[in-house]
């Protein structure tokens, strides 16, 4: 048998291996085009999410903020998230944070963790709770925000 012909049959019997085998999406962390969602711990997601309002880089902070099932620009259209992220980083203009402690909601498993952020912005300082979950390719998305810790002071 001819050298090329081998080499398209065994090409062929190995991707139908991988078919049969389950060879679906892969189970580690997706790349994007800016690179692989979420962060590696929870206190990193909350830092690159404000260092990218901070930044005004709106679609990016989509690929930061979400649930278990990933980043929010997965599951929704990027004008949209464009906008509620606008909307989040306005709210949360600051000159400076720090993350003031760090600790793991109960009955989340460790799939969750709660942090104080001490925002500072033009009208003093601020403590904001933060709730980061892990997610696909055990990384850490943003889930949720107290905004009205920050709104109260405007």
């Amino acid at each position: 048998m001819h050298p090329r012909r081998i080499a398209s049959l065994f090409a062929a019997a190995f991707l139908a291996f991988a078919a049969a085998c389950g060879g679906g999406a892969p189970s580690g962390p997706r790349a994007t085009p800016h690179g692989i969602p979420g962060a590696v711990a929870p206190a990193a997601a909350v830092e690159q999410f404000l260092r990218l309002a901070e930044q005004k880089q709106y679609l990016e902070m989509g690929w930061i903020f979400g649930t278990r099932e990933g980043p929010v620009l997965e599951r929704m259209p990027q004008g949209e998230v464009e906008q509620r992220m606008y909307g989040l980083a306005s709210v949360l203009e600051h000159d400076r944070f720090a993350i003031r402690d760090q600790q793991p909601v109960p009955g989340g498993l460790g799939t969750e963790t709660q942090m104080t952020v001490r925002i500072h912005n033009r009208t003093g300082d601020v403590d904001v709770p933060f709730t980061a979950v892990r997610g696909p390719g055990d990384r850490w998305f943003v889930e949720k925000i107290d905004v009205e810790a920050v709104t109260k002071l405007h």
